[in-house]
């Protein structure tokens, strides 16, 4: 997160800009660091949707090999 008044304010001295622009570049330029996703935020939300599938996917072999030994059973028993 920057300070917007001292980039600003670097901005007029170093880069020589007017302060009116030099203060909408600082606030434009913060605006976009607030939407950027690090590495780490990305790393987090993929690691959560992989241990959701995950668990979606062990439920749905379980009641498949649920189904499957009751289909087993069934033949087993009425054939």
């Amino acid at each position: 997160m920057i300070d917007t008044a001292a980039y600003a304010k670097r901005l007029e001295e170093h880069e020589h800009i007017a302060p009116e622009v030099a203060k909408v570049i600082a606030r434009e330029r913060f605006e976009i660091e607030e939407r950027i996703v690090t590495r780490t935020e990305l790393r987090s939300e993929l690691d959560h949707l992989a241990a959701k599938l995950e668990a979606r996917l062990t439920v749905r072999m379980g009641v498949m090999l649920g189904f499957a030994v009751s289909v087993l059973a069934a033949i087993k028993f009425f054939g």
